[in-house]
């Protein structure tokens, strides 16, 4: 079953991944903000813009990598290797820095592992699914881990990840203040 997901996922990752290609500037554009100061314009591909495709990124390439441990097949094996590699062009791809430093993470240790170190008798399919549900739990609990600070640097952007953590920082506190009838349209600097 994940295997037939896999490679259903796989086939709209190839075309999403095409459309990127080309059409850098996304399949159509949506202009969701636009005043006389500025006009931001989002571009969608196939499989949406580039922050909403990160979970089908992230789902083909955790299966990828149960696949890759799973299966002694060397065909299977390079087929998911390259599924892998090409999820992390798509979140390059995506200019999203969240989804970039999500997938790039993610990609580092299959190849770790089947290039350089070899971890079988350490890692079995029970401890990598362990060490998956840890890593999404760091990665969506934790972001002022210094790894994070120095990656997103990497990228130009903060560990904020363009504001979106201080923007529901101030949500949260905000929420707390009036639960029934919130606080109605805010300013920027609100």
């Amino acid at each position: 079953m994940l295997n037939v997901i896999k490679n259903i996922v796989a086939f709209y990752i190839i075309i999403n991944l095409i459309s990127m290609i080309f059409f850098p500037d996304g399949v159509i554009q949506l202009h969701q903000v636009e005043n006389e100061y500025y006009k931001y314009t989002t571009a969608w591909w196939i499989l949406g813009n580039k922050n909403s495709m990160f979970m089908w990124l992230y789902i083909a390439n955790i299966l990828a990598q149960i696949d890759l441990i799973d299966s002694d097949i060397k065909k299977r094996k390079i087929y998911n290797i390259i599924l892998i590699l090409l999820t992390f062009i798509s979140a390059l791809l995506s200019e999203s820095s969240t989804t970039i430093i999500a997938i790039g993470v993610l990609t580092i240790f299959p190849i770790i592992q089947e290039f350089l170190i070899k971890t079988e008798k350490i890692f079995n399919l029970k401890t990598y699914i362990i060490l998956y549900v840890i890593f999404t739990i760091i990665l969506l609990t934790m972001t002022n881990v210094g790894i994070i600070t120095f990656v997103a640097s990497l990228f130009g952007k903060n560990t904020t990840f363009t504001g979106r953590v201080d923007a529901w920082s101030s949500a949260l506190k905000l929420l707390q203040q009036s639960t029934l009838i919130g606080k109605g349209s805010l300013d920027t600097e609100s």
